[in-house]
């Protein structure tokens, strides 16, 4: 992926939003099962004001070369972490190998 793949153009108010909800984010591992790991993530802000993903960076085993999912924006494998892109407050992720 290219650096431009990787970046976030914003709003000021966008950017102050996505701080604050990273900041008052929590995540919990729910369990690891084989080929699959579930995590939820929460914060304490307004669901209907603060909207944004944030990224999980997960270990995995070093087979996982690519994952799928529920409840996630979206998720890349690199350098032994899965990076998933998950809303807060939008229930249990489940991440597997794909």
């Amino acid at each position: 992926a290219t650096l431009t793949d990787r970046m976030w153009n914003a709003t000021l108010e966008e950017g102050v939003k996505y701080i604050r909800e990273r900041q008052s984010a929590n995540l919990e591992v729910y369990y690891k099962d084989g080929d699959t790991i579930a995590v939820s993530l929460t914060d304490t802000l307004p669901d209907r004001v603060f909207v944004f993903s944030l990224t999980v960076k997960i270990p995995v085993p070093s087979d996982w070369t690519q994952v799928k999912g529920t409840n996630i924006v979206s998720a890349r494998v690199e350098g032994g972490f899965a990076y998933v892109n998950i809303i807060p407050d939008t229930g249990i992720a489940e991440i597997t190998k794909k």
